[in-house]
């Protein structure tokens, strides 16, 4: 039928939206009955944003093979949790480290797979952005700059997608992945995406020799007065 083909068109254009603060429920999404971190947060912060602490949440790449086939994917994706803009709200804050014992030994893990001569050859980036270091700060605070834990949220994220699409056809044997990675012109944002691709196209190498990281001249902005 007519609506099965524009369905089917549609489906080649797949965007997969994905906002990093949103997590639906905290009742629902403890790891292990942990509690979510003491940061100060508001309430609504604490439901809405994708701290560490909780299990991933929602659904993602679920399609009836029989009827629709994947051809592509586009991924949106805001940086992860950065230090306050303005540095003054940084004088009680000094210390940017993840909060868990743990999650700060998986710092220590990231950080030795982004330092890697392998990731070297597989990540190549714009020159503008080669005045960034390709990670955060362990655990000082830098004004408006993601934090160690920012980054461990978009390993996180990209090990999810990398779990839901593995086994799709853009993974097959026969396939070789065309990649197109744009980032807005910002530390933040480009540590973002390292940390992204790390854990969700690095580990499927054999499927996409390399990956550029390229700078791109749009941005969009918090114009609200919260946003500091």
């Amino acid at each position: 039928s007519i609506m099965r083909e524009l369905a089917y068109l549609v489906l080649l254009a797949i965007c997969i939206r994905i906002i990093i603060c949103h997590v639906p429920s905290l009742e629902n999404g403890l790891e292990n009955d942990e509690k979510p971190t003491e940061s100060g947060s508001s309430p609504l912060a604490a439901e809405l944003c994708q701290f560490l602490e909780l299990k991933e949440t929602g659904s993602e790449g679920v399609v009836d093979k029989k009827k629709y086939k994947l051809k592509g994917m586009t991924v949106v994706f805001r940086h992860g949790e950065r230090s306050g803009c303005v540095r003054d709200d940084l004088s009680k804050h000094q210390d940017c480290a993840p909060f868990r014992d743990k999650d700060r030994k998986r710092f220590e893990v990231y950080t030795k797979v982004i330092d890697s001569p392998e990731f070297a050859r597989f990540l190549k980036v714009d020159k503008e952005f080669k005045q960034y270091p390709l990670s955060p700060l362990k655990s000082e605070c830098s004004p408006g700059n993601l934090t160690a834990e920012g980054a461990l949220q978009l390993s996180k994220l990209g090990k999810q997608l990398r779990r839901a699409y593995k086994e799709t056809e853009l993974y097959n044997e026969r396939n070789r992945l065309d990649v197109k990675v744009v980032v807005s012109p910002f530390r933040r944002t480009f540590q973002s995406s390292v940390a992204l691709l790390s854990s969700f196209l690095f580990p499927m190498k054999k499927h996409v020799d390399e990956v550029r990281v390229e700078y791109s001249n749009e941005t969009f902005h918090c114009a609200d007065k919260f946003c500091v």
